[in-house]
């Protein structure tokens, strides 16, 4: 699912759109765009490459001690 043909969206306007719809901790605080999601041989998505993606970008950005 995406934005309508034309349409745009950056993160923050996502997430306060959502959050003006749901409690606040159950908003997203980040929002990442991808042209595609990565399926499996029968089209599943697979949300264990996007976890394990998630969690080395956390790596990576987060401040060392």
């Amino acid at each position: 699912m995406g934005l309508k043909p034309g349409a745009s969206a950056t993160a923050p306007e996502l997430i306060d759109f959502v959050r003006e719809r749901l409690a606040h901790y159950k908003a997203p605080r980040s929002v990442e765009f991808r042209s595609e999601l990565p399926r499996s041989g029968i089209q599943k998505v697979l949300r264990r490459v996007l976890h394990a993606d998630a969690i080395a970008g956390a790596k990576t950005t987060s401040p060392g001690p």
